[in-house]
């Protein structure tokens, strides 16, 4: 099933790779998702947030942008219903992202190598990706997107520190 969006939407048959530029707006709905830090209010519990911190390798060259989204739920991953997304230039080798308004929890993440920056993936003549891509854990499938079960780890109270390979 396709998903027409304006925030995400890049398509390679049946699997989406619904990474796009970070927009303020998807924090609409809670004010506290920007916060530099928890704030209190009588009667509320603050929220506690952990730091997110994403290393992007196998960069192949300085084209393009690195897509990164961040999903926290095995539905919101299928149907790419981003929680965070951020978008840094690509440069050869390696490059790293911050995320420090995420709660502990769950989490998944989608990468693309977008070197044209039309912001979906390309494909060959024969349907195959031409630009590369990576998911948390390094999590691969030949033939779609890798299963939440395969992406998914755990963002901890201290943080965590992902290693994506794209290819």
């Amino acid at each position: 099933m396709e998903r027409n969006s304006t925030m995400t939407g890049f398509k390679y048959q049946n699997f989406t790779l619904g990474l796009a530029a970070f927009t303020l707006t998807m924090f609409a709905a809670d004010p506290t998702a920007l916060a530099s830090e928890p704030f209190e209010q009588t009667g509320v519990e603050a929220k506690s947030f952990a730091p997110l911190t994403v290393n992007i390798t196998s960069i192949d060259n300085d084209e393009g942008d690195i897509l990164i989204a961040v999903f926290n739920s095995e539905d919101n991953y299928s149907s790419d219903k981003t929680i965070a997304e951020k978008t840094v230039a690509a440069k050869a080798g390696t490059v790293s992202a911050q995320f420090h308004s995420l709660s502990p929890g769950s989490y998944a993440i989608k990468v693309l190598h977008d070197e044209d920056r039309d912001k979906k993936i390309d494909l060959s003549f024969i349907g195959a990706p031409s630009e590369d891509y990576g998911f948390s854990q390094n999590a691969r499938d030949p033939f779609s997107q890798p299963e939440w079960e395969e992406a998914k780890f755990e963002l901890t109270p201290t943080g965590y520190t992902a290693t994506i390979q794209v290819k």
